[in-house]
This record gives structure tokens, sequence and C-alpha cells, in this order.
């Protein structure tokens, strides 16, 4: 029975409990405004751009009788220019193919690499017998990679012969076998907790006949483990020791170890990114602070000479990016130097 008012009766506070009637109202009216709120959110939304980073291609592999997939991601520029652009070619791209086209792109837009094609090559069940290195399925991965893969992605985009491996694990002792065996293919090699890696194995004689032919040019060699890998941190700084009691002029290799307690497959995020940067080490512009040491690398004229070279190896415009030309304007500011300006 609902109750009569009565003058002495107090105004109802919102913290006592309400007669049935008064809590079935603001049940009601609370409802309607929380049903209210998604309608009025999805009309303060309005749809972007899709954020799309590659396409993934599948063929049917004659060397390996399988059918095999790709990722492709194109640089922003490739639409509008006719340029031709390095490769990256990322092996367990079911895991790293977005990591390593999140790195080129942050690195190319800061100038310490080009921008480049990435090429994933994601792992098939069968694969790992496939990337041990010195072995003869290694050597038929190999022929794949060569004759299909690269072969495919140079025929259908525009690329340079500079080429760029990286892999982990299984992929990481693929991409050392590549290096020991085919080491004109590649500029870069990557290497990331190497597994298997037989040091008493490893043969050096094709390698140190390409770096002292006449032909050969520079190739660099990233690779690294963490010291909680154990077996793995064992044989990497063996390999490491190898490398150090050979002469290998053309070959720039650099060993990362460092002691951790990740995971086994976080080392491939610690050694990429470095990585990237030693096999583009000739793209950055050398570092200048201050007037006197711009003038000691050769002035401006030694950052168009500079520029001019790197089209000449990456393809890309002879001119100066944004960051450079501030970092100029910086010392012309700070020298008062007119010259500068111009």
């Amino acid at each position: 029975m609902i109750p009569e008012l009565t003058t002495d009766m107090e105004p109802t506070s919102p913290l006592v409990p309400q007669a049935p009637w008064s809590q079935g109202a603001a049940i009601a009216i609370l409802l309607l405004s929380v049903a209210a709120t998604p309608r009025a959110q999805q009309q303060r939304i309005v749809p972007g751009n899709e954020i799309v980073i590659g396409h993934s291609l599948v063929f049917s592999s004659d060397i390996l009788e399988e059918e095999r997939e790709i990722f492709v991601s194109l640089p922003a520029s490739y639409a509008h220019s006719d340029q031709r652009y390095p490769v990256l070619y990322v092996l367990h791209g079911d895991f790293y193919f977005t990591y390593g086209t999140a790195y080129t792109e942050r690195l190319a837009a800061r100038g310490d690499m080009p921008e480049v094609i990435t090429i994933g090559i994601p792992r098939s069940p069968s694969d790992n017998p496939r990337l041990i290195h010195g072995t003869p399925e290694a050597d038929v991965f190999l022929r794949f990679l060569e004759d299909e893969v690269i072969s495919f992605v140079d025929e259908t985009y525009r690329t340079l012969s500079h080429r760029t491996l990286s892999g982990w694990h299984y992929s990481a002792s693929f991409t050392l076998h590549t290096l020991l065996s085919r080491p004109d293919l590649f500029n870069g090699f990557i290497a990331a907790s190497i597994f298997p890696l037989r040091t008493e194995t490893i043969d050096f004689s094709p390698l140190e006949r390409f770096l002292s032919s006449s032909e050969a040019t520079k190739r660099t060699l990233y690779f690294g483990s963490d010291d909680t890998e154990r077996s793995i941190a064992v044989s990497t700084r063996e390999f490491g020791a190898q490398l150090d009691s050979l002469t290998l002029d053309n070959l720039h290799w650099h060993l990362d170890q460092s002691a951790g307690d990740g995971e086994l497959t976080e080392t491939v995020y610690r050694l990429l990114h470095p990585g990237l940067r030693a096999v583009y080490q000739d793209f950055r512009v050398p570092p200048f602070n201050d007037a006197a040491s711009l003038n000691e690398l050769g002035g401006l004229s030694f950052i168009d000479d500079f520029l001019a070279q790197r089209q000449a190896t990456y393809g890309t415009p002879a001119t100066s990016n944004s960051q450079l030309i501030f970092s100029i304007l910086r010392v012309a500011l700070s020298a008062d130097d007119l010259s500068l300006f111009e």
C-alpha cells in the first residue's frame, strides 16, 4: 500500500531505502541512461584509416614439395616512387615479421637505415631439420630461399641486391649456414640464440675464399644469446672465439651476449634492432655536435658527397632529410655561421 504523505514527514534522503514504487522508477531511469550511453559514445567515434602492415602470398614450392606462405611489407614511399629498396628477410616470420616491420620503419624514420621491403617466411612444422647448419637439408632449404623466394621477390618488387637475413634459434642456425656457404647471397646476417650450433663441424673455407676475393664487399654478422641459455651461451662464445682467431677483413661481426632473466624467445628482440643498425652503419651521417666537428668531417661538401654515395648504394634520394637539416641549423645557430644557413 502506498503511504499517504503528511506534513510532518521529512523529505526522502537518497541514502534511505525507498518504497517499492520509487525503487522501480529509479532502476528504470538508470537502465535508460546506461542504454543511451553506448549510442552517445558511438556518435562521437569516427572511423579512421585501416592500419595494414602487409599481405601474405601462398605458392607451391617445387623444391620443398609443399605449399609455402610468405609475408610482404612494402615501405610507405613504395606506392608513389620509382626507387628500388633493400630487402630484409625474416625467418620464423610467423613470430617476428611484425617486429621486423616495426623496427625497420622506426629506424628508417630516424635516419639510421633506408626504407626496406620486409619479407617474412613463416615456419613449417617440417622445417627444423632443414635449418641445421652444415647439413644437406639446409642446402635444400637454401635453394628454396634463393631460387623460389628471392627470385620471386626480385621479379615482383623493385628491389636492390642489398639483402639482410634474420633468424632465431633453428632459423638462426640456418642464417649461420647461409653465411658460411653462400656469403654472396646476403649483405647482413642477424642470428639470435643459434641452435644447434656445432662449432666443431664449422667449415670456414667458403667464407674465407669469398672474403678474400676481389669482388667481395663488406658483410656484417650480428649474433648473440643470453647467459641464461646455458649450452647455447657456451657455443655462442666458442663461435665468437673461432671468429676472433681468423683474419676476415671484410667481415664486420659483433657478439652481443649479456646476463639476464628473460625467456629464450626474447633474444631476437634485443638483437634485431641493433643488428639492423650494424648492417646499415654506413647509411647514417657521421655525427657532429658543433661547427668544428662538422668542418673536421669536411663541412657541407662532405654532407653532399656522403648523400650522393648513399644514393648510389641504397637508392635513397640525395637530399637532406629534415632531421639532418635541423642538425645543421642547430650548429649554424650556435656558431652564428651564415654560410651554413645558406
